[in-house]
């Protein structure tokens, strides 16, 4: 998808098929006649624990505009850095609750 959108944003994959988990990290960016604006993503994706579907966990690094040369340096600087730091940072908890419209939500 995000080539589709950017064909010329880099990507990369890794998986460990032990765990049942993938990480997908990815470099994109739009230019306007005024700023670049980009955003460098991590995702971590693995199994449910008991199979109902997929967990993410997400690292996302933004520039906005502003001062694009220093974010790239911290980009160049971190990557592997911030890489590391998702594929080692344990999962948080996961809390199931059931969501209906009765159950206390004024949905319109």
């Amino acid at each position: 998808m995000v080539k589709q959108s950017n064909p010329q944003a880099n990507y990369s994959t890794m998986e460990n098929k032990e765990s049942n988990e993938a990480i997908v990290d990815f470099f994109t960016w739009s230019e306007t006649s005024e700023n670049i604006i980009a955003e460098f993503n991590i995702f971590r994706y693995k199994k449910h624990p008991q199979g109902q579907g997929l967990i993410a966990y997400q690292f996302v690094f933004r520039n906005y505009g502003d001062n694009f040369q220093k974010y790239a340096e911290e980009f160049k600087e971190n990557r592997q850095k911030w890489i590391k730091l998702v594929i080692t940072s344990p999962f948080p908890s996961i809390i199931e609750e059931n969501f209906h419209a009765s159950n206390n939500l004024d949905v319109q």
